[in-house]
């Protein structure tokens, strides 16, 4: 079971950090990111250093390439970056880089020792095993659960992966004083996983800071809204290739209503973003494609521009994008349940839309279409879900983090 599994926002700050040291441990972190991952280290490693926090990064980069171009930035705020060259980039899943990533992180313990960190944080289970390999013995470890890969669909299509991530997740949970989920359903799933007590808190993801600036912007410009959006990983476990299967049904309806379709991820599987980008051309409507890694200037565009966001995964762990589009005023379409770990955030009905997406496509489309011709309900759950997602900033968001792991301290730090 678990102990202390409390609401984020039941948290409060604890006062100064100035003198606390972090070191943060995670595979994605420095260009080039992939995926909601790195977004989501890179601000909590930004917004501690905010709060007065010293911290060090121990992450991954592409092996061969220029490390110091892609830590440069990063070190500019004040954060310093350690380097493990990995030969495999693109992946944070059983098929990555974990075990180089693991085995070379020891090389670092001296780093470790002679930066003398409160606590460790190690993300997802890859990062609680490097950390686990550093030997400091008086940090304090913390795993940040950004994904329950046991639970991923698209993760877990055999047997022996189920297992591979199970083992790992609970020697993750296992070797951390707290463990943080990202939603309530996260912390219940490893609940369930865990045979023993454990502490455990929710952590929701905050609105990043360029994307609030944006957003928050005074911006004369009033672009025209056009686009039925998918901004997901071309990957299996986000299920991209519903969203062409549903712009192939809606095709017709869609040029009759001049709404665009325009799907943007990177690329994260090759084989089957092939196959979604094949799907999508036998749709009878032109479709945009942007198939890389968009940054905040390029994401608010495409936000500025979009009627409806569609995001097909049966699992997400939380739906970051779901989030940024909502700070522009667009609602998103998620799967029932609560399985989808913004909807914590933005529940449905009131900011945010839901379908089954185990149904077909077409049956997913006919929804689709009943909620494009209902403008003013757009609006409205479009302006709720707004306010919502403006409200919870990357400030907030370090602040309660601290508050889970000042306890865990010697009562003088």
């Amino acid at each position: 079971t678990v102990n202390g599994a409390d609401d984020a926002a039941g948290l409060t700050n604890s006062g100064d950090h100035n003198g606390m040291r972090l070191l943060l441990v995670s595979m994605e972190f420095a260009d080039p990111i992939f995926s909601g991952n790195g977004v989501y280290a890179r601000s909590i490693a930004k917004s501690l250093v905010d709060l007065g926090c010293a911290v060090k990064v121990i992450c991954g980069v592409p092996e061969g390439e220029d490390h110091s171009s892609k830590v440069r930035i990063m070190s500019l705020e004040g954060i310093e970056i350690h380097a493990i060259p990995l030969s495999k980039w693109y992946r944070l899943d059983m098929d990555s880089d974990w075990k180089s990533f693991s085995e070379q992180a020891p090389r670092l313990s001296d780093m470790a020792q002679a930066f003398q960190p409160h606590a460790i944080l190690g993300v997802d289970w890859s990062g609680m095993l490097a950390a686990t390999k550093l030997s400091v013995p008086t940090a304090v470890p913390i795993y940040l659960s950004f994904r329950v890969y046991y639970a991923s669909t698209g993760l877990t299509d055999h047997p022996e992966a189920i297992e591979f991530y199970k083992d790992a997740e609970r020697k993750a949970i296992a070797q951390s004083r707290v463990s943080l989920g990202l939603t309530k359903q996260d912390v219940h799933l490893m609940e369930k996983l865990y045979d023993g007590q454990f502490k455990a808190a929710v952590l929701l993801p905050p609105l990043r800071r360029e994307i609030l600036h944006i957003a928050t912007a005074p911006d004369a410009s009033a672009p025209k809204r056009e686009f039925l959006v998918c901004c997901v990983r071309l990957a299996r476990e986000k299920n991209a290739l519903l969203f062409a299967d549903v712009v192939v049904e809606l095709a017709p309806f869609l040029v009759q209503q001049g709404i665009r379709p325009l799907l943007c991820g990177a690329a994260a599987d090759g084989e089957y973003a092939a196959k979604v980008k094949a799907r999508l051309q036998q749709a009878a409507v032109e479709v945009r494609v942007v198939d890389s890694f968009l940054g905040p200037p390029q994401l608010a565009e495409i936000y500025k521009s979009a009627v409806l966001n569609f995001h097909p995964c049966h699992y997400d762990a939380y739906g970051m994008t779901v989030v940024e589009a909502a700070a522009f005023g667009v609602p998103s379409v998620l799967n029932v349940g609560g399985s989808v770990g913004a909807s914590e955030l933005l529940p449905a009905p009131t900011h945010s839309f839901e379908v089954d997406m185990a149904l077909p496509a077409a049956e997913i489309a006919t929804a689709l279409q009943k909620v494009l011709l209902d403008s003013d309900i757009r609006q409205d759950i479009g302006a709720a879900a707004k306010v919502k997602s403006l409200s919870w900033t990357e400030e907030a968001n370090a602040k309660q983090l601290m508050a889970v792991i000042r306890p865990e301290l010697p009562s003088h730090l």
